[in-house]
């Protein structure tokens, strides 16, 4: 007997010391902050997407604009509230402009489960790590400009901006319509999927509306001395020079191009030349000449002109197209989410995001209004501009 009331005694006892420390953890949770919300007591889950760029090496510039225009727009986007209750998270991976590095920064990307991907800057990165993203079913919205990149039949991949025949149509029907003088041509390209896309699409569409490319001078990424082949050009003296290449290396040629005298003939550029950093880098060199991008801010697209403005109060820089680019695809990824439900099984909320991309229509970005086509290309305006006093005129189009 004396026994069993032993045992009831020590039961009882240890159910005190049970309920005390309950409490006690009850109690502690309690200081902690709040993990849960009001629906359904648990943590919204972060809806992850992944950058891949180049944030060092020769790129870095172009890499860490993207960078902050993706994270220009998440911010916006969580302080709104976040995509269904659910904040949005960036993922950066650095694949430094090299292509067997980008296959590597998009599958480390990929394994931190995000459900889409915004990159990379390099078109032959691009080729490279498109077929990861592909493989793996994440839908990438690309900033390279090859041609090829939606010419693949590749499901999962969009761009919203001008691929490079688009812009050399851009910059050849100017030329044709608006510079009479200019019959002749010489091109300094650099020896990528980029830059020779560019001497290609020029040297084809240039014949069929009177302009002969009579030289082509090719260079590498990284390169620093281009004498030998603007002393080339000059021998050729054609009525004006086209670089077909990244800001750095542009610099450099114009810089050292108005050392041999170049700097009265008309000078031509592209893409990242229509940055301010470029203009920074050139020091001046690179006044006169005439760019073609896929951003300046203009009335037509008051969205465009707000977006300007605050970029130049958050970051104090002017927006290049690249950090407009990227800033765009977030917010296309945002829309695409907006559409479905939020999915714990990432396969098919992957595949839900790359459908909901592909029916944008209309979408006004600040590259313009964004519609993907069947092969996830959009349509968007291309802009003539020309470098006057450190400032960039826009010359097409007029209104």
């Amino acid at each position: 007997m004396k026994k069993s009331r032993y045992i009831a005694s020590l039961f009882l006892i240890v159910l005190l010391i049970v309920s005390i420390v309950g409490c006690g953890q009850s109690g502690q949770q309690s200081t902690q902050p709040s993990s849960t919300d009001s629906s359904s007591g648990t943590k919204a889950a972060p809806i992850k997407l992944g950058l891949v760029g180049p944030m060092t090496g020769p790129n870095a510039q172009a890499g860490n604009d993207m960078k902050n225009g993706a994270e220009m727009a998440i911010k916006e986007i969580n302080n709104a509230g976040g995509i269904n209750g659910h904040m949005l998270e960036l993922i950066v991976e650095d694949d430094r402009s090299v292509p067997a590095e980008s296959v590597s920064a998009m599958e480390n990307v990929i394994r931190q489960g995000i459900v889409g991907v915004i990159g990379t800057f390099n078109s032959s990165c691009t080729i490279a790590n498109m077929e990861v993203a592909k493989r793996e079913g994440v839908p990438q919205i690309t900033v390279s400009a090859a041609d090829s990149i939606t010419q693949k039949g590749n499901q999962y991949m969009f761009r919203h901006h001008p691929y490079t025949t688009m812009f050399a149509e851009g910059m050849v029907d100017y030329i044709a319509k608006n510079l009479k003088n200019i019959k002749t041509l010489a091109i300094l390209g650099e020896n990528t999927d980029y830059g020779l896309g560019i001497i290609k699409s020029i040297t084809d569409l240039g014949a069929k509306n009177g302009i002969k490319v009579v030289d082509v001078q090719n260079y590498n990424p990284g390169d620093t001395d281009f004498y030998s082949q603007l002393t080339k050009v000059k021998a050729k003296n054609p009525d004006g020079i086209l670089i077909a290449g990244d800001r750095t290396e542009g610099a450099q040629i114009v810089r050292q191009g108005k050392e041999l005298g170049l700097d009265k003939k008309q000078w031509f550029g592209f893409l990242s030349m229509s940055t301010y950093d470029f203009h920074k880098l050139a020091g001046g060199a690179e006044d006169g000449m005439i760019v073609v991008s896929c951003f300046e801010p203009v009335e037509s697209n008051p969205v465009s002109i707000k977006f300007y403005d605050n970029v130049m109060k958050e970051l104090g820089v002017s927006p290049s197209m690249h950090l407009a680019i990227s800033y765009d695809a977030v917010y296309l990824f945002a829309e695409a989410l907006k559409g479905i439900d939020y999915n714990e099984d990432l396969a098919a909320y992957r595949k839900a995001t790359r459908d909901q991309l592909a029916k944008i229509k209309d979408f006004p970005g600040v590259l313009g209004k964004i519609t993907f086509g069947p092969d996830g290309q959009a349509d968007i305006q291309v802009f003539v501009a020309q470098w006057k006093g450190g400032k960039k005129v826009v010359l097409f189009p007029t209104s």
